[in-house]
């Protein structure tokens, strides 16, 4: 890396920051997916396809987390990188935590929902 030039490293680092943008972009779309899935198909949705899409979601979602895992440890190279130059160039943690409380509490409202929704709608079946 002593090879690479500093303006590189700053550019590879951003480039890692907005891939963890894209990757809460995908998970956010995955997230109102099935939220809406579940509301538009209603009763309609067997406890089968319910859980078919309960997995392709927690799948997802996994596979989400994983890639920001993978980004933040190559940001934090890339960062130590800088800081050995003598930049310093930091990722809030404040948005860290706040990505990951959002991703937990978002999977498992949307899980509930999923499963909140077949019973609601099996209610006003049953009248």
């Amino acid at each position: 890396m002593e090879s690479m030039e500093t303006a590189d490293i700053v550019e590879i680092a951003l480039i890692q920051r907005e891939a963890i943008g894209a990757q809460l972009q995908f998970w956010l779309s995955a997230t109102f997916a099935v939220i809406v899935a579940s509301f538009v198909a209603g009763s309609r949705l067997t406890s089968r396809h319910r859980f078919y899409i309960g997995l392709l979601y927690l799948l997802a979602t996994a596979m989400t987390f994983a890639g920001w895992a993978e980004s933040g440890s190559e940001i934090v190279r890339w960062y130590a990188e800088l800081e050995s130059r003598g930049i310093l160039f930091d990722a809030p943690m404040f948005t860290v935590v706040l990505r990951v409380l959002l991703m937990t509490v978002g999977t498992v409202l949307t899980i509930t929902f999923l499963y909140q929704n077949r019973e609601l709608n099996d209610d006003d079946g049953e009248q």
